[in-house]
């Protein structure tokens, strides 16, 4: 009998575990299908992870959604603040849809994560699912397919291609240059881990040139926090010598893509990224608006400490006709969670974050282990920090690609650090 229900459970989370990465694959091009088939993965999961185990919860994270939910609750019914008496409720509910899945992925998914393996077979599906993300960019650059947004099946299926005039930088399918400058980060360093791993040389070379256009592409959306990441995941990836090479070669090859390109198509692109440059031009105006929009983010927060003010209202307070500009959240995610739901919340959350931080540290970096599982781990590990530190000046969390992205890399780092044997089920194959 036991034989039978352990035989009938390897079936599901196998099922499971196929509709988990043809949703992965699917994440950045088509996403409304990807939640589809991520959220059958998910059911499938849930219900075979034993939560009777401590390893298999967090308290911390559990009393976080409590106090959200709690908070929203207060937010809409019970003591609705003056100011928000003409905003309109549901909203501040349906922003719930933006933090409980992101927990439940957290944890459903680590049946699928289990071992080294699955982390790589995840890591391959997820650089194969941003190739039509690289084509979208090719697209915009240098094909002028970038009249945007183009949508299909009653808008479903919708890519931006912004025209970079209009927005002035690269965005490829997706609405911002922020999102596209994340994602690309986070495939490289996956690309830079699995090409240490990597033994077969058609796969490496293939890797290698994901790896170059990722970079160049990077430069071209003129994110501040994209080249942070870029930075972040060569120089903890290869170190500090292969790092200058890396960088020095893929500049030399923006410089000569752009003159081909500026003589054969008469193109307005720039022979270096003058725009990106002038960002990175460190005075007070390199964080001016960011300061600006944090002042009235704290001091929202001081007149309501502890319960916040409701997900999605930063927007409906934020004085835009004073100051000049309009700011959609936060910019940090810290003040974001105190913003929406109160500083007790915000604090939970970071506690949890730094312990995550602290321990997947220990057993990856501190012991030199030159073993391809601990390198591909590290890899993991970069994309996890790249994502964090980046979410200090913007948050684009609210995109749901970047979130179910960081909930899936939590989730293979709460295995690493907790007892994966603790789950009903880790033998699982494809």
């Amino acid at each position: 009998m036991i034989v039978r229900e352990n035989q009938h459970l390897h079936q599901i989370l196998t099922r499971g575990n196929i509709l988990f990465l043809i949703g992965v694959f699917l994440l950045p091009s088509a996403l409304a299908f990807s939640i589809l088939f991520l959220l059958i993965s998910l059911i499938y999961s849930l219900s075979s992870i034993n939560f009777s185990k401590r390893e298999n919860y967090s308290i911390l994270v559990l009393l976080s959604v409590g106090l959200i939910f709690l908070s929203t609750f207060i937010n809409t019914i019970i003591n609705v603040p003056q100011e928000l008496i003409s905003y309109n409720k549901q909203t501040i509910w349906l922003n719930l849809f933006n933090w409980v899945p992101f927990v439940l992925i957290c944890w459903g998914f680590r049946n699928y994560l289990v071992d080294i393996k699955q982390k790589i077979i995840f890591a391959k599906i997820l650089i194969s699912g941003t190739i039509p993300v690289l084509i979208s960019c090719i697209l915009q650059l240098w094909f002028g397919l970038d009249n945007g947004p183009y949508s299909t099946l009653n808008g479903i299926l919708i890519w931006f291609q912004y025209p970079i005039e209009e927005v002035g930088s690269l965005t490829g399918l997706f609405s911002n240059q922020n999102i596209t400058g994340m994602w690309l980060c986070i495939n490289l360093a996956l690309s830079l881990g699995l090409i240490k791993e990597e033994k077969n040389k058609i796969s490496k070379y293939f890797l290698i040139a994901i790896s170059g256009l990722s970079i160049y592409f990077i430069f071209l959306t003129n994110s501040r926090n994209a080249v942070i990441g870029l930075l972040i995941a060569i120089f903890l990836s290869t170190g500090l010598k292969k790092s200058f090479l890396i960088l020095l070669s893929t500049l030399s090859g923006f410089f000569l893509t752009n003159v081909f390109h500026i003589l054969l198509k008469n193109s307005n692109l720039q022979l270096i990224p003058t725009r990106l440059l002038n960002k990175l031009t460190f005075s007070y105006s390199f964080f001016e608006d960011r300061f600006i929009i944090w002042r009235e983010a704290l001091d929202l927060i001081l007149i309501r400490p502890l319960s916040g003010w409701g997900g999605s209202t930063f927007s409906f307070l934020f004085p835009n006709n004073e100051i000049g500009f309009p700011a959609y959240h936060t910019h940090n995610m810290a003040i974001e969670l105190a913003y929406s739901f109160g500083i007790p919340v915000s604090i939970l959350i970071m506690i949890f974050i730094y312990k995550l931080t602290r321990k997947c540290y220990k057993k990856i970096f501190a012991s030199n282990n030159l073993d391809p599982i601990n390198i591909f781990n590290k890899s993991w590990f970069i994309c996890f920090v790249i994502i964090v530190i980046c979410h200090t000046t913007d948050m684009t969390f609210f995109d749901g690609r970047i979130s179910i992205v960081l909930a899936i890399l939590i989730s293979g780092l709460v295995n690493l650090v907790n007892k994966p044997l603790e789950i009903k089920n880790k033998d699982i194959r494809l």
